[in-house]
């Protein structure tokens, strides 16, 4: 068979390592895209990149028949040789259902033995450290309980305990002529980038973009009288993603009730009892709008001065 490369890491990755004299690739296997044309599917095999169901990699789009070049047609079989990684399995089984679609025969690590792990064995590891002999061992590939595993395997390989550092994420490791030790540790994780945004987005926005996107929102206009700090206009209520339009003022109606009757109640006529009131209308609300429809939306108090 012709063998086609497609994803630029795959094309980068076999040409370095044919380069580099790992690869032995007989003269004439490998060619390029625009040859497909005319040679027979059946004398064609294609390495691509996107195992992992990577939403723009060429084996997304050829699953989602989008790719520029190549289509999946009733016969062709995709091999999928690497393992789901935990985290992934949604997308991959999406790539696996959309070329099943497509008559593909899809072969994977639940139903054929087809995957070899890129992973280094213990005894590899060992070989490695043997021959490398460090003065210094920190391990980095995996989660804690591997890299814990991989530190004791340093030392039983001869390497002092005290030259060997399992560090985490935001760990900085020192290095001087008093040994190895991680000096301090700085914050890391996962930074929320938003538009021109960097990191400025925390906890408690996300909290309430989830809410917004699950309850929506209602929205209590008041207006107040500067002069005699009693109730001049409203309540006016709006809502956005509660509730279809043609039931939306139905539910607006109802909750200015609900707050109309609080406030008769409470009779605020200060600037501070106004403040006060704000959370009473924002529980009310919250209660009649669960009452009503069996939803906890956020609700927001707007006092306007007239």
């Amino acid at each position: 068979r012709k063998v086609v490369l497609v994803g630029r890491s795959m094309v980068a990755n076999t040409r370095i390592a044919s380069e580099r004299g790992y690869l032995d690739i007989p003269p004439d296997t490998v060619v390029e895209m625009k040859d497909l044309e005319r040679l027979p599917p059946q004398k064609v095999t294609v390495l691509s990149t996107g195992s992992q169901g990577e939403p723009m990699s060429a084996l997304a789009l050829m699953a989602l028949d989008k790719h520029k070049h190549l289509k999946i047609k009733p016969g062709d079989t995709v091999v999928l040789s690497s393992r789901f990684i935990p985290g992934n399995e949604k997308a991959i089984n999406q790539i696996v259902n959309e070329f099943c679609r497509r008559g593909a025969r899809v072969m994977y690590e639940k139903v054929s033995d087809v995957h070899v792990s890129g992973h280094a064995s213990e005894e590899e590891l060992r070989y490695l450290i043997r021959l490398v002999h460090p003065r210094y061992f920190v391990p980095i590939h995996g989660e804690y309980r591997h890299l814990l595993r991989h530190a004791h395997i340093a030392m039983e390989e001869g390497i002092p305990r005290d030259h060997v550092v399992v560090a985490t994420d935001g760990d900085v490791i020192e290095i001087s002529g008093q040994g190895i030790s991680v000096a301090r540790q700085l914050e890391a994780g996962r930074v929320f980038v938003h538009g021109k945004g960097v990191g400025d987005i925390g906890h408690n926005v996300l909290r309430d973009r989830r809410s917004l996107s699950e309850t929506g929102l209602v929205m209590i206009a008041l207006a107040i009288s500067r002069e005699t700090g009693r109730l001049a206009a409203g309540p006016e209520v709006h809502s956005i993603g509660v509730t279809f339009d043609e039931a939306a003022q139905e539910l607006h109606d109802r909750v200015a009730r609900e707050v109309a009757d609080l406030l008769a109640g409470l009779d605020p006529r200060a600037t501070e009892q106004w403040e006060a009131a704000k959370e009473e209308i924002r529980l009310a609300v919250r209660r009649c709008v669960n009452k009503t429809l069996g939803r906890k939306p956020l609700v927001k108090t707007v006092l306007l001065e007239v």
